[in-house]
């Protein structure tokens, strides 16, 4: 699938479509006409989820930090910053490798230098 785009849609115009299909009875095919998206994409969430609403699962590799934690990463680097600490993009990899470790999620991150990031 290299090269090949998935998801082509924004997840706004998929719950407009799924919400014509479920509450105006609109066809599936005249929904995923309408609204740019596959139309045995539409069929198969519309048939697994029975009516009710849902999200869109992000595709992809799920992110290491979530939003909370890497919220107040961020706060830390500004802190560190303002205070005349400067942190450099091998610090900022260090404390990010550091950060996952101790917070005990799976990452991608290299092992053998202890930083964040593949390489």
């Amino acid at each position: 699938m290299k090269g090949e785009k998935r998801r082509n849609y924004d997840s706004s115009r998929f719950k407009e479509a799924y919400m014509k299909v479920i509450k105006d009875n609109w066809s599936v095919y005249k929904a995923s006409k309408e609204y740019g998206i596959p139309w045995s994409t539409l069929r198969r969430h519309i048939a697994t989820h029975g009516g009710e609403s849902f999200d869109l699962p992000k595709l992809g590799r799920p992110f290491t930090l979530d939003s909370d934690l890497e919220c107040k990463f961020v706060s830390y680097i500004i802190k560190m910053q303002e205070l005349g600490f400067g942190l450099s993009v091998t610090d900022i990899k260090a404390k990010c490798y550091a950060l996952a470790v101790q917070a005990g999620k799976d990452h991608q991150f290299n092992d053998a230098k202890r930083k964040a990031g593949p390489y």
